[in-house]
């Protein structure tokens, strides 16, 4: 009953409806979702992975908070909650011993504006080996890009951060989520549908862009890796 009560209390928290969060993941994952659905999660009905990872989207928390939010959990996550920025180099309070390193590329990815990577002089940063709490994702596999546009908003803002989980030739399950993609040879962030043998839709958050069809509109879609995390610009630099 963890996971029920859990999910009561971060939407309460969030201070919305079971309406309004039952259409925040509708948004997410495209499928009907209803307050009744949120309703019966409550009450302990059983979820599936793909709604699990919408409502932590939906409520701007880390999925493991719904199963744990003990106060254990709670310190390890806030330990990479806020990075402070100095000269565009990133500075982690963390030494070797405890801590991931992460390439930060030149250029940027694009949110609706078109995007390019230049892969020489990166750049890299520390994170708490907190950082990565999910066992299935590793380290040198995670990369962070600057977002040029609007596309995504209001999930992901211009001048944002995104920490990427790379592909780098790994085969990938077909999961409904945001991820880095190359279209029609420019890179883009963007919430991707799989349809099957119908293609796969590539979505804008920001209702204002057309969706699109990887067998309709584009030429060529690669996916080059999924969101892992990104990086809200406030005051310094957050994570979401």
């Amino acid at each position: 009953m963890q996971f029920s009560s859990n999910l009561k209390f971060y939407r309460k928290q969030a201070n919305i409806s079971q309406g309004a969060l039952a259409q925040k993941v509708e948004a997410i994952t495209g499928k009907n979702t209803t307050y009744e659905n949120i309703k019966s999660w409550e009450n302990g009905t059983n979820v599936k992975i793909s709604d699990i990872y919408a409502l932590a989207e939906a409520l701007n928390i880390p999925e493991q908070l719904l199963f744990d939010n003990s106060e254990k959990t709670l310190q390890k996550i806030s330990k990479y909650q806020t990075i402070q920025a100095n000269n565009e180099d990133f500075i982690f309070n963390t030494t070797d011993e405890d801590s991931y390193s992460i390439e930060v590329y030149n250029g940027a990815v694009g949110a609706g504006s078109e995007g390019v990577i230049e892969e020489s002089n990166t750049k890299k940063i520390r994170v708490s080996k907190a950082f990565v709490l999910d066992a299935n994702i590793k380290p040198e596999n995670l990369m962070m890009f600057k977002v040029v546009g609007d596309s995504m908003e209001p999930t992901i803002s211009m001048n944002d951060w995104v920490i990427i989980d790379m592909a780098n030739g790994r085969e990938f399950y077909e999961v409904d989520g945001i991820y880095l993609i190359n279209i029609d040879d420019t890179i883009q962030i963007k919430r991707l549908h799989f349809r099957g043998t119908k293609g796969v839709d590539i979505i804008s958050d920001n209702k204002e862009f057309p969706k699109l069809n990887s067998k309709d509109d584009c030429d060529r879609v690669t996916i080059l890796g999924k969101l892992y995390t990104h990086i809200k610009i406030g005051s310094g630099l957050a994570l979401k």
